[in-house]
């Protein structure tokens, strides 16, 4: 027997924060183009590079860290009435957001991040993500959350960081050592590699994530590694592009559905989604996202209510 989910989700206070949130990251982005613009401007005029860097890219570092602190702190605002939203088998989900709480995990954790630059960063997301876990509660039961922070170290270690130091090394033996440019082969096979990388790591990600323990039922997400990759991997690359989004976004939900499952003991739920026509969903997703772009993302609470309604209803579990 197959009990659905519904999604009802209420923008509400949420829309003011998330309009901050666009403002803050308009606010960076422009910066970053001032900074770029100043660069060229000055190199041009034999300027010292060293100055340029010190001025305008401190600069430009101190408001970036400001902004991601407060678009970490205005998040909960978005997140909390996103699971409100959620309701299983005609039964809401009810949230416990402790704000104080919230602001402490998110402060201690973002200045350890900042003073370990970077490494502390998997353990953050730990907090947030066993924070936004525990809070929820369906039919009196609580969530659990059994991701360790070491798990998703190694990843941002594996996929991030050693890449980035082995191209460095790379490109300067290569090429600084005997004073040439990168070549556009060098630069696009690097990329390529990077993107592959980045591709496997938002897969490893996700599936970290989806480990819940409710009711003495574990929840995760069952894979294996190269048949998740090849589906992860080009949905991923069309995720890049606003007309082929739409694709990545029905494909992965609905791999990510039937792939879920909840055990305990002999005893397993499915998780299932049931299919609609394609290419009707597509032109539904589409025209949200595309909406979306043209209001430079302050559309997207209005998508994502819209988009949410309509695939979480068609998602289920069956005993």
């Amino acid at each position: 027997m197959k009990k659905y989910f519904a999604y009802d989700y209420k923008i509400g206070t949420g829309l003011w924060a998330w309009l901050v949130i666009v403002g803050l990251v308009l606010a960076c982005v422009i910066n970053y183009y001032a900074v770029a613009y100043s660069n060229a401007y000055n190199l041009k005029h034999a300027f010292s590079v060293g100055v340029i860097w010190s001025e305008g890219f401190n600069k430009m570092l101190v408001l970036w860290v400001i902004a991601a602190l407060f678009v970490i702190l205005l998040s909960a605002m978005l997140i909390k009435p996103m699971i409100a939203a959620i309701s299983f088998d005609g039964k809401p989900f009810a949230t416990h957001f402790d704000g104080k709480k919230y602001f402490v995990t998110v402060f201690k954790g973002y200045l350890m991040s900042i003073v370990t630059f970077g490494i502390n960063l998997p353990w953050l997301v730990k907090d947030l993500v066993t924070y936004y876990t525990k809070n929820p509660e369906y039919k009196g039961q609580r969530f659990d959350f059994f991701g360790m922070g070491r798990i998703l170290f190694g990843v941002y270690l594996v996929c991030v960081i050693i890449p980035f130091i082995l191209y460095g090394i790379a490109e300067n033996e290569l090429y600084t050592e005997n004073g040439l440019e990168p070549t556009q082969k060098f630069e696009m096979a690097a990329g390529s590699i990077m993107a592959v990388l980045a591709f496997i790591s938002a897969y490893l990600i996700y599936k970290w994530r989806v480990d819940f323990k409710y009711n003495f039922y574990q929840i995760r997400m069952k894979t294996k590694f190269l048949n998740a990759s090849l589906i992860f991997i080009p949905m991923m690359l069309l995720a890049s592009f606003p007309l082929t989004l739409p694709i990545s976004i029905l494909v992965l939900y609905k791999y990510i559905a039937n792939n879920t499952s909840a055990t305990y003991d002999n005893k397993v739920k499915q998780f299932g989604y049931d299919d609609g026509n394609f290419v009707s969903d597509y032109l539904f997703v589409l025209t949200h996202t595309l909406i979306t772009c043209i209001t430079l993302g302050l559309y997207f609470p209005f998508a994502w209510r819209a988009v949410g309604k309509r695939l979480v209803g068609r998602t289920y579990i069956q005993a």
